[in-house]
């Protein structure tokens, strides 16, 4: 039983991969194309949306993740999980307001790939203070940056298009949140589920589906078997935040390096 969703899902996802191609051969011999791929032909273009659908998709994945903690792991109540996002969020809209501001010292060249860079130095610190009072202040961090990427990468896209293409561009930028969340939550889930069901010991279990699970069979056990339970589900769980998060703030990293180099003005161009 356990391979026919494995099998499903390679179908649907060799369908969907197929679709995919589909469309982009259809794009690119259609007269008047939904999407006009030739705007990815300029590099400044390209990086920048490449820089908005990683940061949004390790942004959303943050939440995704921070919400499973706070509640099954520090025990918190979904308002009050909310409540200790909050820092992340008002960071993230600080940061989008604010953005013009080094923009304007030292380019948006320089400013997205910084805040590429230091977005990925919160996401690595973060499993190392989980469950401690630095929490917010790495919250506040992660979101302020996350906030710049945002704001001076979604500008970069719109000016990189000539103005009778700036609606094709705005659509792709808009595209691009939107689908960097789902492959963030969808990729980076994925590499925290293996991990939490590798280093979970035991026999396979229903446990090993999700902390979620785990949690909820504890609460059936006897008080001994649901601890000893709970310890290992949470220190797996742990352990996927852990490689998660730190494989997150590698790619963020090497976003940040080619933001560096591909969106360098070329001769005749204003500075980004």
């Amino acid at each position: 039983m356990a391979e026919q969703p494995s099998a499903l899902s390679a179908i649907i996802g060799s369908v969907g991969a197929a679709l995919v191609v589909i469309f982009v051969l259809r794009q690119r011999h259609a007269s008047n194309p939904l999407l006009d791929l030739s705007l990815f032909a300029d590099r400044r273009f390209t990086a920048a949306t490449v820089c908005v659908l990683v940061c949004f998709g390790c942004y959303t994945s943050l939440l995704f993740f921070l919400t499973q903690w706070f509640q099954l792991v520090d025990g918190l109540a979904p308002l009050q999980a909310g409540l200790v996002l909050t820092p992340l969020a008002a960071a993230n809209a600080v940061g989008a307001g604010a953005a013009a501001w080094p923009a304007t010292r030292w380019g948006r060249r320089l400013t997205v790939a910084a805040a590429l860079a230091v977005l990925g130095a919160a996401l690595a610190v973060l499993p190392l203070v989980l469950g401690g009072p630095a929490v917010p202040l790495v919250l506040i961090l992660a979101g302020t940056a996350a906030g710049v990427v945002m704001t001076l990468g979604a500008d970069l896209v719109m000016s990189a298009a000539s103005e009778e293409r700036a609606g094709q561009a705005a659509a792709i930028q808009e595209t691009s949140f939107e689908l960097g969340a789902g492959l963030g939550v969808a990729l980076l889930g994925t590499v925290l589920s293996v991990v939490y069901r590798a280093t979970l010991p035991g026999p396979s279990t229903e446990a090993s589906e999700s902390l979620g699970s785990a949690v909820a069979i504890a609460a059936t056990l006897a008080p001994a078997q649901a601890g000893d339970l709970l310890q290992a589900a949470r220190a797996a769980f742990h352990s996927g935040v852990s490689a998660t998060l730190t494989g997150a703030a590698a790619v963020l990293w090497l976003t940040a390096a080619m933001a560096v180099l591909l969106l360098r003005h070329q001769r005749g161009q204003q500075h980004p």
